[in-house]
């Protein structure tokens, strides 16, 4: 099982169909028998494990599961909540006896072929590291009466695709922008986030660099606006703000308030408000304004363990059962998981269940 999630067993019933694909296989988004995969139902040691918007809550540790059973049709009324499926898994206790187990999961593209694509293309294989490493270990704490299990397992997930080519705003633009509207969310972005790779300057197919005017000559944007003049009019940008921002970025020349006053410029006649003249932070020629750069993909990872299998991050689930007398049983289970990808979002999820 890819990732060793233990709800991928439910696609081997009939009638099971994953709808994530192979890299997010996970049984929550599993339709069994053709209904939506919020109707399945997750229990673990008789306790729901299912979530407010479908798929289980918390995925024990594969080495921790002593029983699983799917139930599919013509189930009984206690699984009345869950038209899809039924999923209960029983998990490992602790007895009079110690016992242990430990286990290491490696994939490593080493030990993989490069595609056929990347051979035409000369680019080697992409880099993926996959570690999955843990242990479990339980017995008595008193001797028939009271014991414990616990179980840890450590997930380490790496991979990258390869260096894409991507056009991003030039160093000129990003720096005119700061200046121009310190406060602005763009200079947030530019000042906090710079390019990594900075790059060259995009050209046209005659070689020459693409600065802001050749940018609006050769219609580069979706706006339909072919002059900066256009930009500093609130009846072509849509609101005064914008205008009054642009024109701080762009300035305001005399041919530009020479096409603003003209009656031709809208089809309503002349820009309803005229700006004065005023210098702008970035030149509309011989800066480029655009720039070609690689951008360098890390690690490809899910954000959380609700939706994948492959991620980086730590799960630790324990449990201590106490027998009153040889019938009757009390026990608390807990499950705490966290992940650590810098690339996602940080994430915990705990989750206890107990029953007598």
């Amino acid at each position: 099982m890819n990732g060793r999630n233990i709800y991928d067993l439910i696609q081997m019933a009939p009638g099971a169909v994953n709808v994530r694909g192979v890299v997010s296989e996970n049984g929550a988004n599993t339709v069994v028998n053709g209904l939506r995969e919020n109707f399945n139902g997750f229990l673990i040691n008789g306790s729901s494990n299912k979530g407010l918007s479908g798929g289980a809550v918390n995925q024990p540790i594969e080495d921790t599961v002593q029983e699983f059973q799917q139930l599919t049709l013509n189930m009984s009324a206690q699984y009345g909540n869950s038209a899809g499926s039924s999923t209960n898994i029983v998990t490992k206790a602790g007895t009079n006896s110690f016992h242990g187990s430990g286990w290491e999961f490696n994939r490593n593209d080493y030990f993989d072929a490069n595609n056929f694509f990347n051979n035409h293309t000369d680019t080697p294989r992409q880099a993926l590291r996959f570690n999955q490493f843990g242990g479990t270990f339980g017995g008595p704490i008193l001797k028939d009466k009271l014991f414990f299990f616990l179980s840890y397992q450590d997930s380490r997930f790496r991979e990258s695709a390869p260096p894409t080519t991507v056009t991003v705003e030039s160093p000129q633009f990003r720096q005119a922008v700061i200046s121009a509207l310190p406060s602005s969310t763009a200079a947030l972005l530019y000042g906090n986030f710079p390019a990594t790779i900075t790059g060259t300057p995009h050209t046209l197919e005659d070689g020459s660099v693409v600065d802001l005017n050749s940018y609006l000559s050769n219609e580069f944007g979706d706006s339909g606006l072919t002059d900066a003049a256009h930009y500093l009019c609130p009846d072509t940008v849509g609101t005064p703000l914008i205008a009054a921002r642009m024109q701080s970025l762009l300035g305001v020349t005399a041919a530009d308030v020479a096409a603003l006053s003209s009656p031709t410029f809208t089809a309503a006649g002349p820009c309803s408000s005229i700006p004065g003249l005023q210098a702008g932070t970035f030149p509309r020629t011989g800066v480029p304004l655009l720039y070609d750069t690689v951008a360098i993909n890390g690690s490809q990872n899910q954000t959380y363990t609700g939706s994948g299998n492959l991620f980086n991050g730590w799960e630790l689930q324990g449990r201590i059962d106490y027998n009153f007398t040889s019938k009757d049983r009390l026990f608390v289970q807990l499950a705490w998981n966290r992940l650590t990808d810098k690339f996602g979002f940080p994430n915990t999820v705990s989750n206890s269940n107990g029953r007598g």
